[in-house]
């Protein structure tokens, strides 16, 4: 009985080395930090109609509106994260580059069509 648990054990260490060990965006959950960083305003649907979307001109951006995944889209999530993007100001506490690759790839799934 030993042995089989040993095998299983050893098997689940093998592929944490061969895939990567599980830290970062992977531990991080990207729905999580969307809910708690950006949900109040861009919208829990991601189409920019938030809670607080009423308090913004220009309102929030729609990551629903195709427009929006034009161009270099993880470079525009990630200085809109850490620089901000009128009238949205940088996240704070900041976003460590793994959360932000989590966010960004909810983001993608979830809302680019």
């Amino acid at each position: 009985m030993r042995k089989p648990v040993l095998w299983a054990m050893a098997g689940v260490f093998l592929g944490a080395a061969v895939l990567g060990a599980p830290h970062g965006a992977w531990a991080q959950d990207g729905k999580q930090i969307y809910g708690a960083k950006c949900v109040a305003c861009h919208g829990e649907n991601g189409d920019g109609k938030g809670a607080l979307c009423k308090n913004f001109n220009p309102p929030p951006s729609s990551f629903t509106d195709p427009a929006f995944w034009q161009g270099d889209v993880n470079k525009k999530i990630a200085d809109a994260i850490t620089q901000g993007k009128k009238p949205m100001m940088p996240i704070k506490p900041p976003l460590t580059p793994d959360e932000i690759k989590a966010v960004t790839d909810y983001m993608t799934k979830s809302f680019k069509k």
